[in-house]
C-alpha cells in the first residue's frame, strides 16, 4: 500500500535520513513488543499493529536501501552489487527451520 510513496520519497528526500528513521521505527517496534511480552501483556492486537508499523516501515526503507546501492558501488561493480543486495533475506530464509 505504501510502496509507491515509499518509492516517491525515496527519489526525492534524502535516503539517509529515510533509512534511520525506517530503521529507528523497526528497533522500537523490536522493542516495544520484547517488552510487552516479557510483562506478560502482549495481546494479538498488539502484534498485528506492531505488523502493520514495521511493514509500513519496510515500504519505506526497501526503496531508499535500493536506490543508495548505484550511490556506494562503482559503476563497473554494479551488476555484482545489485544481485548480492538481496542476499542477506535469502540466507534466513534457507536457514529458517520449517
Amino acid at each position: 500500500m505504501f510502496s509507491l510513496i515509499g518509492g516517491l520519497a525515496a527519489d526525492r528526500a534524502n535516503r539517509r535520513m529515510i533509512l534511520f528513521l525506517t530503521q529507528s521505527i523497526s528497533l522500537l517496534v523490536a522493542f516495544v513488543l520484547g517488552i510487552l511480552t516479557l510483562i506478560g501483556v502482549i495481546q494479538l492486537w498488539h502484534i498485528y499493529l506492531l505488523s502493520a508499523i514495521q511493514a509500513s516501515a519496510m515500504a519505506f526503507d526497501l526503496p531508499a536501501r535500493q536506490s543508495l546501492v548505484p550511490n556506494l558501488v562503482p559503476r563497473e561493480d554494479l551488476p555484482n552489487a545489485s544481485h548480492s543486495n538481496p542476499l542477506p533475506l535469502v540466507w534466513v530464509r534457507l536457514s529458517a527451520r520449517h
